[in-house]
């Protein structure tokens, strides 16, 4: 079955403003190894960082688009090791989303991959993004 679903900025926008609000005061993940297969899959690696996320962790949507709040975020990594992928979680501690991370063409952009337990890193950007089409 062919599909050519092509969704406009308006739902777009709404389904980001929807994944950030599963996100509000809930955490970022920063782990070591290869994403799951699956976003329920049991997580890989080893914990290497956590952010704990405010209310409004993301700005508001435009174009299908919508940027983690107040970057450059700080953050204390609590083990050494190579940054793999990044998972959001809901404030109860359920899995949102995941995606990779590095410091250039990732989904979640870190100042450096090598993080290294007690030392600060950045994470420079984040985005949530919806595509226009499925194809």
């Amino acid at each position: 079955m062919a599909s050519n679903v092509r969704l406009s900025d308006q739902t777009r926008n709404a389904m980001n403003d929807a994944r950030a609000g599963v996100a509000e005061s809930g955490k970022i993940e920063i782990r070591s190894g290869t994403q799951p297969a699956t976003v329920g899959g049991s997580a890989t690696g080893t914990l290497l960082a956590e952010l704990s996320l405010d209310s409004t962790p993301f700005g508001a949507s435009s174009a299908g688009s919508a940027a983690l709040s107040d970057t450059p975020v700080q953050v204390d990594a609590t083990a050494s090791g190579t940054a793999g992928y990044y998972r959001i979680l809901d404030s109860e501690g359920n899995i949102s989303e995941d995606g990779t991370c590095g410091t250039s063409d990732a989904d979640m952009i870190l100042s450096t991959t090598s993080l290294v337990a007690g030392v600060q890193f950045s994470i420079t950007s984040g985005t949530l993004a919806v595509p226009a089409s499925a194809s």
